[in-house]
């Protein structure tokens, strides 16, 4: 075999597997085998587990091989969540590690019912879902 051939021929079987490696998560989306049959929440104090599941979006139809940055994206629009990572663990789990915000204070806050509460405050003066009397 000529220099050229051998040549073409790696090129080729790179070609051939980047386009199978591109190609590998759409197709493994589909097997049952690795849909998500376990979430593990890591990080959370204030935020119970389930909570942040909800929130994510995860459900018992996603696969380890979605996209996960829309389950980040809706775990860091959650009032008590800074940042969030989400991986997998193979096969059917998914790990999301949460960086939560940090209550600094307790404010009154005056409901439409003209109901006054006490509720907890993060370092950027937003009220967060925590019930002082739980934590």
């Amino acid at each position: 075999m000529t220099r050229r051939v051998k040549i073409l021929l790696g090129v080729l079987g790179m070609t051939v597997l980047t386009g199978a490696a591109v190609i590998a998560p759409a197709g493994l989306r589909r097997i049952d085998a690795f849909r998500v049959q376990r979430v593990e929440v890591l990080g959370t104090r204030y935020l119970a587990p389930h909570e942040a599941l909800k929130a994510s979006g995860i459900s018992r139809v996603s696969s380890v091989f979605d996209d996960f940055s829309d389950w980040q994206r809706a775990l860091v629009n959650h009032s008590l969540v800074t940042s969030a990572t989400v991986e997998r663990k193979l096969p059917n789990t998914v790990v999301i590690t949460i960086v939560e915000a940090e209550p600094i204070a307790l404010a009154m806050r005056t409901r439409a019912t003209g109901a006054q509460l006490l509720e907890a405050v993060n370092a950027h003066g937003e009220f967060m879902t925590i019930d002082p009397a739980r934590i």
